[in-house]
């Protein structure tokens, strides 16, 4: 008899900060006294990553990049979970835009980094003090997606280097920029493309700032163990619900304080979509060919999608995954699932015996649903 699925929650991609997300407007942080010449340092991390930072020289130009150093976490399976898995889940490139009270930009950085890193930092810069100002960060903006057709795309088609000291922001364009799938086979790939915005206040003397930038993607991971006996084929894959598109900067983005497993951590409670989204179902029930040998354990390529909200209109079947092997179907609904925010990390465990499979999902980071979907053969 197959052997119903069970769900843990637990959270990874964390953040450091409780913070909305920037909106156009500039009226909110106007002057907060009369300016003055100071020094400001920011350093970036992603939001799973609240390490010390070491400095290095990161390329010919002699820009200061940051390499996390080893530290001890938490021995649960929250902080080992919440590592970044491989360069592309990591920093590479990072862009600073400092905008004023007025909406004027300030300072648009790029940095290029001669490795990924966790963490970057310290990035220092002369500004106008005694004033509230607006930080954008995008990290990875150079990341492309290849098409169905095998051409490659920008992940976002605009040019954040066009955007000019002295002139203004751009907020209304960058606001509305998304990143798109338009193929049913698409997925982000390279580094994932990061982005954030802050607020901050800089006063009349030199001041450092610690912020963090977003992955704006949704994590699969599938990890099979084959106990059957016998070897199998796993013939494909396919994950229903997904968005076509996402904004590129978070938008309306709220993260909440919980504790997990005794560990601080951030969970995104809120946030907006575009309202003509569309979803649809990746990938196909043909395209793999994973051959599973008895005894074996296979964790096929994590595969990165967009954020999305579904909910059902006469029921509350929201998202669903199924597998395909040996001209067999497995999958099923995920029951009370509605939302997929990004820096989420959906971990399927698989286990297929002789007579039975087992499933074990974690959703990550904290989602406070009741979860109990039915999947079978």
């Amino acid at each position: 008899m197959f052997k119903s699925i069970h769900i843990h929650t637990i959270v990874l991609w964390l953040s450091t900060f409780l913070f909305a997300g920037c909106g156009e407007s500039t009226d909110d942080y106007a002057f907060v006294d009369k300016p003055v010449w100071v020094n400001l340092a920011i350093s970036v991390s992603m939001t799973d990553v609240s390490l010390p930072v070491v400095k290095t020289v990161a390329d010919a130009s002699s820009t200061v990049a940051g390499n996390v150093a080893d530290s001890p976490m938490p021995g649960t399976r929250a902080a080992e979970d919440a590592l970044p898995a491989g360069n592309n889940e990591k920093i590479n490139t990072l862009r600073i835009v400092i905008v004023r009270p007025d909406g004027i930009v300030e300072y648009n950085r790029f940095i290029s980094l001669s490795s990924a890193v966790d963490s970057y930092g310290d990035e220092k810069f002369e500004v106008l003090g005694n004033e509230k100002k607006r930080i954008y960060l995008f990290a990875n903006e150079g990341t492309e997606i290849k098409t169905a057709e095998g051409t490659m795309r920008k992940v976002v088609d605009y040019a954040l280097a066009a955007i000019k000291e002295g002139e203004r922001f751009p907020a209304a364009d960058i606001s509305g920029l998304r990143i798109r799938l338009e193929d049913n086979t698409e997925q982000l790939a390279g580094p994932l493309p990061m982005s954030e915005c802050h607020d901050i206040t800089v006063g009349g003397t030199d001041s450092r700032h610690e912020l963090f930038v977003t992955r704006a993607a949704v994590k699969f991971s599938f990890n099979i163990t084959n106990n059957s006996g016998r070897n199998i084929v796993l013939k494909g894959l396919t994950i229903a619900r997904m968005a076509k598109e996402e904004y590129y900067l978070p938008k309306n983005t709220i993260y909440n304080d919980v504790v997990i497993d005794g560990v601080d951590c951030k969970e995104i409670t809120s946030y907006d979509v575009p309202s003509d989204v569309g979803y649809y179902e990746y990938g196909s029930d043909k395209g793999l060919s994973e051959t599973l040998s008895a005894g074996s354990k296979v964790s096929l390529s994590p595969i990165y999608l967009l954020e999305g909200k579904y909910t059902a209109v006469d029921d509350e079947r929201n998202y669903s995954m199924k597998i395909f092997f040996d001209g067999m179907e497995l999958g099923d609904w995920f029951p009370k699932l509605s939302r997929l925010p990004r820096n989420t990390h959906v971990i399927v465990n698989i286990t297929i015996g002789k007579t039975a499979v087992d499933w074990d999902v974690d959703v990550l980071p904290y989602i406070p649903v009741d979860l109990d979907p039915e999947f079978g053969l």
